[in-house]
């Protein structure tokens, strides 16, 4: 575990998918879904999940899906980093030293119900690249977790 406020990670979110520095979750998802996909660079995906707090986390994952998990309370996870020592590197550069702590066992559930930014996919098989809308997930996004979830009928605990 690292800690870090939404801002900075943020930030560092936006630094790693070459970006400028954006701040809100709101921003980073419109840089996201007017990136589109391409085989050789920016094939990351972003995406909000509940937390028990009744606030939402966020995810940043890697084509390789090594995950960046920010938690409320400014707690920040990292997934299948084994493996990638720069990264590591990277993150410990922004964030200091880890602290390790156990994944909390309500996180698999969140990530099951995780609301993944859509972003246009860039394939020299496709002529017409079409744009992506992510107004249902900045409406989802301005309500808490669970308002969110029980209005669709499902329920996270």
């Amino acid at each position: 575990m690292y800690k870090a406020n939404l801002r900075s990670y943020l930030r560092f979110v936006s630094y790693i998918f070459g970006v400028e520095g954006q701040e809100t979750p709101a921003d980073f998802i419109k840089v996201m879904e007017a990136t589109p996909y391409q085989p050789w660079y920016g094939c990351a995906s972003f995406a909000a999940i509940p937390t028990p707090s009744n606030e939402w986390g966020w995810v940043y994952e890697t084509i390789s899906h090594r995950q960046l998990i920010w938690l409320p309370g400014g707690i920040v996870l990292t997934r299948n980093m084994k493996d990638s020592e720069i990264f590591r590197g990277w993150i410990e550069e922004a964030f200091g030293q880890p602290e390790p702590i156990p994944e909390p066992e309500w996180l698999e559930r969140a990530m099951s119900l995780a609301l993944i930014v859509k972003r246009p996919i860039d394939d020299p098989d496709i002529d017409d690249v079409e744009a992506a809308d992510n107004a249902e997930l900045l409406s989802a996004i301005q309500q808490r977790p669970l308002d969110y979830f029980n209005g669709l009928g499902l329920e996270f605990r």
